[in-house]
């Protein structure tokens, strides 16, 4: 599923451990959210009823600037429905925009012994 990216907001590793982005998109939201201590990151698409919790490892994710995916590939037999595959396409940001935003997603999917980005 591709999405269309209106507006952009983020979390990076805030007072509660929370990295967060969310995307206002022409449908609608999306969230994807993890907080520090948590194994598993969450992941909303246009309801909270709609909220789901699930292991990093699901996912693989790419990140450039314009466009963010989320895939489970092929060779994993997981049915993750309407987050099985999510493309979020938006308008290119400035570079020190896009390296906060690479950041909260490397510590969405990093695992808690990992190397971990910090706003200091």
């Amino acid at each position: 599923m591709e999405l269309k990216v209106l507006e952009i907001s983020y979390e990076l590793d805030n007072e509660e451990g929370l990295n967060a982005l969310f995307f206002q998109t022409s449908e609608g939201y999306y969230t994807i959210s993890r907080l520090k201590e948590e194994d598993n990151l969450y992941m909303e698409l246009n309801s909270q009823e709609n909220g789901k919790y699930f292991d990093t490892e699901y996912f693989d994710c790419s990140v450039r600037n314009g466009c963010i995916s989320f895939n489970v590939p092929e060779n994993r037999n997981w049915d993750l429905g309407i987050y099985q595959n999510i493309t979020l396409l938006f308008s290119p940001v400035n570079t020190d925009e896009f390296k906060r935003i690479s950041m909260v997603v490397r510590n969405i999917f990093t695992e808690r012994t990992g190397m971990y980005y910090t706003n200091e």
